[in-house]
């Protein structure tokens, strides 16, 4: 019994450590926050209609 509860508080705690691991890790790295991609290419029309600028 206590071998669960204590597997079950580490599994409870580990959560927001993974969380913030994983915050960090994707803000150090710089990932884009939007990928596009097509099965038959982007031409100059589509990258400016998708343009943010």
């Amino acid at each position: 019994m206590a071998v669960s509860a204590f597997a079950f508080i580490g599994l409870k705690m580990s959560g927001p450590d993974m969380r913030n691991t994983v915050q960090t890790y994707y803000q150090n790295v710089n990932l884009a926050d939007l990928t596009i991609g097509s099965n038959y290419g982007l031409d100059k029309k589509d990258v400016y209609e998708r343009s943010f600028n």
